[in-house]
């Protein structure tokens, strides 16, 4: 027999007292174990020896089983470095209009951004602020399908509105799209 574990020992020790006994009942009692469990190590016993009554290690062998498959994480960073400002819902979403099914939870590990300096968060920032205000139209019953830009436009009375991203921001932000 080779290097059991405590477990194992002890369940062939109460395997080995029940026998003595002649009373499983008294055995458990002793022993500390629950009957149900005494016939489950009995039965483990019975048919595969001491070897099924080693503890297996719990959870999948290989990979997750519902882990997302290389060539849709793949495509899901892609969009994610694309639109560094889409959350995960929405990376969802926009990979479901390509016929990719993954769902939210399955976006989020490729959803972190490591920054090295102020200026890439800066021109992330940047590159939000003009998508949410100048293209992305809003479905509040206010803004009536329009962008923030247009509103303000509109309720000023103008028909040109100052930069939102300031004018040495925005070459980055052109660079970098």
């Amino acid at each position: 027999m080779t290097a059991t574990t405590e477990s194992t020992k002890r369940k062939l020790s109460l395997l080995q007292l029940a026998e003595e006994l002649g009373n499983d009942s008294k055995a458990c009692q002793i022993m500390g174990y629950h009957r149900d469990t005494f016939y489950e190590v009995r039965r483990a016993f019975q048919v595969g020896g001491v070897a099924a009554l080693v503890e297996q290690k719990r959870g999948p062998k290989s990979p997750h089983p519902n882990r997302v498959a290389p060539e849709i994480e793949e495509q899901i960073l892609a969009l994610c470095l694309e639109r560094p400002t889409y959350g995960a819902q929405r990376i969802a979403n926009e990979l479901r209009l390509q016929s990719v099914d993954v769902s939210p939870s399955g976006v989020i590990k490729g959803r972190t951004t490591w920054y090295i300096s102020p200026e890439e968060i800066q021109r992330d920032l940047d590159q939000y602020l003009s998508f949410y205000n100048l293209k992305r139209s809003h479905q509040g019953y206010r803004l009536e399908g329009r962008t923030p830009a247009q509103a303000l436009r509109e309720a000023l009375g103008r028909k040109r509105l100052p930069p939102i991203v300031p004018k040495e921001n925005l070459e980055v932000v052109k660079e970098a799209a």
